[in-house]
């Protein structure tokens, strides 16, 4: 069992491993040749398009997964959930796209660069159907690793390519997504004739039971990035394109730290679901080892980012920008706090707490918006990394507390514990 959990990190670390080279060696070279303010818009338009496939996504990475990984010995369930989930996407993604007319006919953000949005929906189009959530399910994350390295190798070469002057980060984000939806086409076909897949239309009853039972879980992480990818949207509104790229920068170097804890959680997820099935006794000692393991490997990126703050800044933008390093020296804080709520998150998530969890994540973020733009508004790029802090603060704080008060993390090891016998109120 250890040594599939050690080869699904594996994996997972290869695939996020490009997710984390791409931004690297893409950004620094938009920066130079589109310039910081532009590079900032292309920042915007990603983070609403990221936004948009949250919304296609629907909670599927955690609930299909899920499903998935206790389905697959029996691939007409399998086939079932597949099915289900992608007709639910594509509904979404129809939404999503009437919602973003929307966005460029009546706000004026986004009416001053309506053709920037409206291309860059070719991201959310080429990822929405990418399977993540099977290959998780069934544990053969070796396929994720083509993707990630076809997309984002064969994008970083046209944009290295045709990207060359300022007035060519409009064909930026279209790369992008062009790349995606090649390399989801493909990875289809791979799980089809791999995995025997049938594709067909669902019934109604299926479609309806996969989207009831992700409804909180999408809940819960719709509202919890509306402060990890609205920010740069929120300030877009009220600061100058050059604080916006200022700001986009640190931001982009923070969210590849966050990576890592990411890439944990994906590791773990299958393997401790089928744990918190089989014995309860080792999964409340692995959550608790989990907790400590993040803490040790988190503070020591968030120090070392700290200490070489300005040779980063220095690496993304081409110049000495002290505001870029000063802002990164108090953003890692952030990769603390949010690395922190892993462990309390997959308790939750298996304790079936979703509905907790999700009201949590509605009330701080909802207060994050609140707070935001008048923060924004006030102080700039301070302001609302002063509301994502607060918002990460309220969310980890809440969720560990949970946590505790069910007795996961300090109970007797030698003793079974059953939640239903827990008092949390």
């Amino acid at each position: 069992m250890h040594s599939r959990v050690i080869r699904n990190f594996f994996h997972l670390g290869a695939y996020q491993l490009a997710n984390l080279l791409y931004p690297i060696l893409i950004s620094p070279y938009l920066i130079s040749k589109v310039g910081i303010d532009n590079f900032g818009l292309l920042v915007s338009a990603q983070a609403l398009m990221t936004f948009l496939i949250i919304i296609c996504d629907y909670g599927f990475n955690m609930t299909a997964t899920k499903d998935i990984s206790l389905s697959s010995n029996n691939m007409k369930s399998v086939e079932v959930i597949f099915n289900s989930v992608m007709c639910v996407k594509f509904l979404l993604l129809f939404v999503c796209f009437i919602f973003l007319l929307f966005l460029i006919s009546f706000v004026p953000f986004f009416i001053s660069h309506s053709f920037l949005f409206l291309i860059s929906f070719l991201i959310p189009l080429g990822r929405t159907f990418f399977p993540i959530w099977f290959f998780q399910g069934m544990q053969k994350m070796q396929y994720l690793i083509f993707y990630s390295f076809f997309s984002k190798g064969i994008a970083a070469v046209l944009i290295f390519s045709l990207v060359n002057y300022r007035e060519d980060y409009l064909i930026v984000n279209p790369i992008i997504g062009g790349m995606d939806f090649l390399a989801t086409l493909i990875i289809i076909i791979i799980a089809k004739n791999k995995f025997k897949l049938s594709f067909f239309l669902p019934g109604i009853k299926n479609i309806k039971e996969q989207t009831k039972k992700s409804f909180f879980m999408f809940t819960s992480i719709f509202f919890s990035n509306i402060s990890t990818n609205l920010g740069v949207i929120i300030l877009g509104n009220f600061v100058s394109p050059i604080d916006l790229g200022i700001y986009s920068v640190a931001e982009r170097a923070i969210l590849l730290i966050k990576q890592f804890p990411l890439i944990i959680f994906q590791a773990v997820y299958p393997h401790v679901s089928r744990m918190w099935i089989e014995s309860k006794i080792y999964f409340f000692r692995y959550i608790k080892n989990l907790f400590f393991f993040l803490l040790i490997c988190i503070s020591l990126i968030a120090f070392f980012t700290a200490s070489f703050s300005e040779t980063i800044s220095l690496f993304f933008s081409h110049e000495n920008n002290k505001e870029i390093g000063i802002l990164l020296k108090y953003m890692v804080c952030l990769t603390i706090i949010s690395g922190l709520n892993i462990p309390a998150f997959i308790v939750i998530l298996l304790t079936e707490k979703t509905k907790f969890f999700s009201s949590l994540v509605v009330f701080a973020n909802i207060f994050y918006l609140l707070i935001g733009f008048f923060l924004s508004y006030k102080y700039g790029y301070w302001g609302i990394v002063i509301a994502i802090l607060i918002c990460d603060l309220i969310i980890t704080i809440a969720n560990n507390f949970m946590a505790i008060k069910l007795k996961l993390f300090y109970s007797d090891n030698k003793t079974s514990i059953k939640i239903s016998e827990v008092n949390i109120n």
